[in-house]
């Protein structure tokens, strides 16, 4: 079947009459009927050949716009087929800009000359009125269409603005043409300095002179500016601009200096440009220190003399300071220069001590040198040192610590040092250097912001330990900033350009490490280093740019992992001036998974920035599935059948937008159906490996999970028959609401569980448990250490326990020391002591667990742990008491005379005294 008249796509004069013939053929039968639509509204049935609709009264006088004419064939056999065209009626009245053209570009302060042609095919066209962004600027009766005297178009300013025409004819009838223009703004004027030269060096006391050149590319320079630091010294209005002979560039200091020129062009925009210079001081004076030597060593309790030879090679020592680790210790101004007697001096404690002298000379110049000395304890304790992170310390966000202490022992040797952060145990190591780093210990990675304590214990041969702690600031990280420097917000370019990017991205506290650039969602590139600049010739993605609205996006990270973005719009104008509309998903993302079954619902956004959106085309793998003219734009299960039920494997989502002037955009995406996978389930309790005995209550929980969806039921099956099903997690049965788990027998059963989900597919999980008969638990008592017992570090632990089994006999004893084997007995006594078991010897400080674990003749056990504490040498530790007579809740008999007796002890100590307090319950 095909339209002999009029054909697809034919253009037609408002007011437009039209007619229609078709010719319809059937390979296999007759043509019955065929029906011809207008816009989808019928125009009526013609039944034989040829088929015509000339005159009807809804073909004739059409207005302008884009009509659909659809024709149905119905065969004897009442089978059908359509074809549809399109036909376009057009405006009588033709509007042509002579001046500007369309994307015609003006420089900032121009004035406007506006020229428009019109003409009308059926009449005479009466008056023109021009629009400047929907603002009137006048109307014209009479060609030759003008417009140049008025205000509006008078000293533009920049940016994009539209032009309207807007035409009238003798028979009212109106039409509108619209052109864009942009008005650029004003360049920036260039300034360079001529001398100095940036970065030059210059001795103190010298003078300075300054010259500057600048050019102006559309315009001339009216003035230039100088600051020095931002001072400023004054205007030259006239090349060679030049500065000289000026108390400020005269006798310079030593130091670093910014000179800044600002050049103004005759439309008074401003361009600048800053160079540093360095003034380069005097020599600083030399330290030797003559007394004591770097490294010596002084015993606990010496007064200290220290003595320094210092010179000045281009003047004269005027001051003489002395430090002692960081604080000032006194000043001497004459040679020799020598401390002695001073508080700081004398009678000097155990420690690492850092002495610093800082001299200055006559044109205040200053050096510093610095030695260590060591003050060794007399009573044999370690001297610790952090020597980094140092104290006060500041890291950034984010940062990896390594930390690096010093430990030494003048009368014996180290043993071991043990760092913590915050508390927190990071390692120990027993030979120098000793050195923890991220790489090998994690709690030293990725440290957060605030203040951290660094502690370090030194432990020497003898026992002893020395403690010192550093405190560092971990500060937040600042994230960068970007912003687009080329090309602006809303910027117009025409269809088929190319768009050349730059980008201009800091970080206060750290270093931009990389700005990745994205076109309409797509990465272009990303760019390692500033400048960040993308031009067209080198990235596919920023050339031929296609008509619409496109979004530039721009990351920039920094060194510590921090981001932030900026983004910005751009219009491409299509042909004839017309911007094609945008379309795109919402609520759908690229490569979406979704269930087998799911019935689907798809929502569209469509704009169009100069015009109206006349329609938005779905099609799913390529079949359309309705064409929605209406905003909001969207289709579902309810409306559109393709939508229901979705079956598993990848399927393809296509919008088409059409604007009113027949300009198009498609958006695309891909989604996944995946089939309805069924659920997992296993069993938590009991355990293959578990042992059960005759006459157990029987507890059974179960994990169970879906990957695509919900579980709704586990079912519990004991030897075949039904015990009950749980709905909801923790998923558990148990005696108190299903009876058949009560008092199991000895031998084999089954237990199944039984996993179904929210699609209703299912899976099972078979377990086989082994019921032996009953057999009684042995009982396991710790004799020493008692719970809760407190002793001091350093500390060799006795370990005395006993065990029992009612029932049977005891296969062996084992004891775990802070959950760690120590040692397993087949018979008594049950003893373990630390000549014997080195885990037991030269207990460290903190919390210990004693657990002693007995297994009788049939596999069954028995347990007991006790807690001990281990504190430090120099804390008291609290006696221990017990009763020996009579034991807890003896019976006596009335009238009975009592004796009582206690065993008292005390671990780093003596027993004064025991009182006994005798109260009636």
């Amino acid at each position: 079947m095909n339209f002999v008249t009029p054909t697809s796509g034919q253009n037609f004069t408002e007011p437009a009459d039209v007619n229609v013939e078709v010719t319809a053929t059937d390979a296999d039968g007759v043509i019955g009927s065929v029906e011809l639509f207008l816009n989808n509204q019928s125009l009526g049935v013609d039944v034989s050949s040829p088929y015509t609709w000339n005159g009807l009264a809804q073909l004739r006088g059409l207005k302008r716009g884009t009509y659909t004419l659809e024709a149905v064939a119905r065969d004897n056999f009442g089978e059908s087929g359509r074809k549809t065209i399109t036909i376009n009626v057009q405006d009588n009245l033709t509007i042509t800009f002579l001046s500007p053209v369309d994307g015609a570009m003006l420089k900032e302060g121009d004035d406007l000359n506006v020229g428009v042609d019109v003409t009308n095919s059926t009449g005479n066209v009466a008056r023109v009125e021009l629009f400047l962004n929907e603002q009137s600027v006048g109307t014209d009766m009479a060609t030759p269409f003008r417009w140049s005297e008025q205000t509006i178009l008078k000293d533009l300013a920049p940016g994009n603005y539209m032009l309207k025409a807007l035409a009238t004819d003798n028979l009212q009838d109106t039409s509108s043409k619209t052109i864009k223009i942009v008005v650029k703004p004003n360049a920036t004027p260039v300034v360079t300095f001529q001398m100095p030269t940036n970065g030059q060096r210059l001795e103190e006391g010298a003078d300075l002179a300054v010259m500057v050149e600048a050019t102006d590319s559309d315009g001339t320079i009216q003035q230039i500016e100088l600051f020095f630091n931002e001072q400023s010294l004054g205007i030259d209005n006239a090349a060679p601009y030049k500065w000289e002979n000026l108390p400020a560039l005269q006798d310079l200091k030593p130091g670093n200096y910014t000179l800044r020129a600002v050049a103004t062009d005759d439309f008074g925009k401003v361009g600048s440009t800053s160079i540093n210079i360095q003034v380069i001081a005097n020599l600083s004076p030399t330290i030797t220190f003559t007394s004591p030597a770097d490294g010596a060593t002084f015993d606990d309790g010496a007064d200290l003399t220290v003595q320094a030879t210092i010179l000045d090679s281009d003047g004269q020592v005027v001051k003489a300071q002395l430090f002692i680790n960081g604080v000032p210790a006194g000043e001497d101004n004459t040679a020799p220069y020598s401390w002695s007697g001073l508080p700081a001096l004398q009678n000097l404690t155990p420690d690492i001590y850092q002495l610093l002298i800082v001299a200055t000379d006559n044109d205040e110049a200053t050096s510093e040198k610095s030695i260590t000395i060591n003050v060794r304890n007399t009573d044999g304790a370690p001297v610790v040192t952090i020597i980094t992170p140092r104290d006060g310390q500041k890291f950034a966000q984010g940062d990896d610590l390594d930390v690096l202490v010093e430990a030494k022992d003048f009368d014996g040797v180290i043993r071991n040092v043990r760092l913590y952060l915050d508390d927190i145990f990071v390692g120990r190591l027993s030979a120098a250097p000793y050195q923890w780093n991220a790489a090998n210990y994690p709690d030293l990675r990725n440290l957060k912001s605030g203040m951290h304590r660094v502690r370090a214990i030194g432990l020497d041969n003898q026992g002893k330990t020395t403690e010192v702690t550093n405190v560092i600031e971990v500060m937040p990280n600042t994230p960068p900033t970007v912003f687009f420097v080329n090309p602006a917000d809303q910027d117009i370019f025409i269809m088929g350009e190319g768009v050349n990017v730059e980008i201009d991205a800091t970080d206060a506290e750290g270093t931009v490490t990389s700005v990745e650039l994205f076109f309409d969602g797509l990465l272009v590139t990303k760019d390692m280093t500033a400048p960040f600049i993308w031009n067209s010739a080198n990235h596919l993605p920023l050339r031929n740019l296609q008509s619409g609205s496109h979004i530039l996006r721009a990351l920039a990270k920094d060194n510590d992992g921090g981001q932030s973005e900026a983004s910005i719009e751009i219009l491409v104008s299509g042909p004839g001036g017309n911007f094609f509309p945008t379309v795109s998903f919402t609520g759908l993302t690229e490569g979406q998974k979704f269930r087998e079954g799911t019935n689907l619902t798809v929502n569209a956004n469509a704009s169009d920035s100069d015009g109206t959106i006349v329609g938005v085309e779905l099609f799913f793998d390529d079949q359309l599935v309705r064409n929605d003219a209406t905003a909001p734009y969207q289709w579902n299960s309810q409306v559109d059948v393709l939508m229901r039920n979705l079956r598993p494997g990848n399927h393809i989502l296509k919008l088409v937008a059409t604007d009113n002037e027949g300009g198009t955009a498609s958006s695309s995406l891909t989604i996944m159906v995946t089939p309805n996978i069924p659920p997992i389930v296993s069993f938590v309790r009991p355990t293959t490996q578990e042992t059960i005995f005759e006459g157990t209550d029987l507890i059974v929980e179960a994990a169970a999970s879906d990957s695509d969806g919900t579980v709704v039921k586990i079912e519990l099956f004991l030897d075949g028959t039904l015990v009950g099903a749980d709905v909801l997690a923790p998923y558990r049965w148990d005696t108190s609401t299903y009876p058949s788990l009560q008092g199991i027998s000895a031998g084999a059963h089954t237990l199944q569980l039984t996993v179904m989900d929210d699609n209703g597919a299912s899976n099972s999980t078979l377990l086989t448990i082994n019921v032996i008969q009953s057999n009684g638990f042995p009982v396991v008592t710790i004799i020493a250490p008692v719970n809760n017992q407190m002793f001091p570090e350093g500390t060799n632990l006795l370990v005395q326990a006993k065990a029992a089994d009612a029932d049977g006999t005891i296969r062996n004893v084992r004891l775990f020391f802070d959950g760690v084997t120590v040692q397993t007995l087949i018979a008594e006594p049950y003893e373990w002591n630390s000549l014997t078991y080195p885990q037991l010897a030269n207990l460290q400080i903190g919390t210990h667990t004693v657990r002693v674990l007995a297994v009788d003749n049939q596999g069954r056990t028995g347990e007991s742990t006790h807690t001990i504490t281990v504190v430090s040498s120099g804390q008291n530790i609290p006696p221990m008491v017990d009763f020996v007579s009579p034991t807890n809740l003896q019976s006596i008999m009335q009238t009975t005379t009592l004796n009582v007796q206690a065993e008292a002890s005390d671990a780093n100590g003596t027993i004064t005294g025991v009182q006994l307090f005798m109260m009636p319950l």
